[in-house]
């Protein structure tokens, strides 16, 4: 088996808790809560919003830089969808033992069919065409990628901040990260203070947001300042910070054995931080469980907001954990390429699939 990089997987790890942090924005309603014109603190929760972003295109920009110099292998999609089935099943009968509902169940059982995930939706998508992408990647010069790349951008971040077309849930923006990460891989990005300029783009986001915001609250009070500057994964500030960002860990280096080792223990596991925590059955009863926006004190609401944030993580992964554990000792990775193999030599496929 090939040695994953620990700074990539750092990022991998680091990238599904931004992740985990949107999510509690989104469906903890962090943005819903009042805090009274605190200004510093509306701006620290924007700043906080605002890095997390990155997230997901890290996550795809990582997936993107290896999968370039990679071959199709069907096993890896059979297992994607394997996992993804598990849990959404699992989480659905764990949550709905007692109010069974047949329409449930069916979208339960077939969660990528009906977009219960719809990262995973996407990237199946994206990964069954990934080696024809790649073979354009393989065959282009500098000059002529360096074109493609600036019109591509250019169309879908202005699709996006002047048509105000929201594009994180679409193929297309999954295609333009990966001919960033492809860009990378290829043409081997020089060392350069990355980490410097990421943190620059982060402070230079904030001092425009808080410029915004005075101009907002001099002329039009504090209901609307809060919760009007409009982010998303293609946003310009947020796209120049995760390519920012994952240049910084690509020449990252990560000598100590001890943090190598549970930084390649924990990052196979993210995957299924994701589809546990962001469960269509179980997100809305995590979240109105905590119920973040209870909080009246805005120390007492950053504590449980974070206390919260780090459970969910954590628990998550155990889960995740635990079903790896469960398929390997049920042998179920190993089965499912026996029966690819066996489907593929039936039908005299195996010479073009690679598992």
């Amino acid at each position: 088996m090939k040695q994953r990089a620990a700074n990539f997987e750092f990022l991998r790890i680091i990238s599904m808790f931004s992740i985990v942090v949107i999510h509690s924005f989104v469906h903890g309603k962090v943005d819903n809560v009042n805090f009274n014109g605190n200004i510093p603190i509306m701006i620290s929760l924007e700043a906080v919003k605002y890095m997390c972003y990155t997230g997901v295109n890290c996550f795809i920009l990582i997936s993107s830089y290896f999968l370039v110099c990679s071959p199709f292998k069907l096993n890896k999609l059979v297992m994607i969808w394997v996992q993804t089935v598990f849990w959404s099943v699992s989480l659905y009968l764990i949550l709905n033992l007692w109010s069974f509902d047949f329409k449930l169940a069916v979208k339960a059982l077939f969660p990528i069919s009906f977009n219960q995930y719809w990262f995973v939706t996407q990237y199946i998508a994206f990964y069954l065409i990934f080696t024809y992408l790649s073979s354009y990647v393989e065959k282009v010069s500098k000059k002529q990628y360096i074109v493609f790349l600036i019109i591509i951008l250019t169309l879908s971040i202005i699709w996006r901040n002047v048509y105000l077309v929201n594009a994180t849930t679409c193929l297309d923006w999954f295609i333009v990260l990966f001919f960033v990460g492809g860009y990378i891989r290829r043409f081997s990005v020089k060392e350069y203070k990355w980490g410097s300029l990421f943190v620059g783009s982060v402070i230079l986001w904030v001092l425009s947001y808080n410029v915004k915001t005075l101009f907002l609250y001099m002329f039009f009070g504090k209901e609307f300042v809060y919760g009007t500057w409009s982010l998303h994964y293609n946003s310009i500030p947020v796209v120049v910070s995760s390519v920012l960002l994952f240049l910084y860990f690509r020449n990252l280096k990560i000598d100590n054995g001890i943090i190598r080792s549970v930084i390649l223990k924990f990052s196979p596991l993210m995957f299924g931080v994701y589809l546990v925590h962001d469960n269509i059955y179980i997100r809305n009863v995590l979240w109105s469980f905590l119920n973040l926006s209870s909080c009246e004190v805005w120390r007492e609401y950053f504590l449980k907001w974070i206390t919260s944030v780090f459970i969910i993580f954590l628990l998550s992964v155990f889960m995740e954990f635990c079903r790896m554990e469960l398929f390997r000792l049920l042998y179920i990775e190993a089965l499912v390429t026996k029966l690819i193999n066996k489907c593929l030599l039936n039908f005299k496929l195996k010479k073009w699939i690679l598992i």
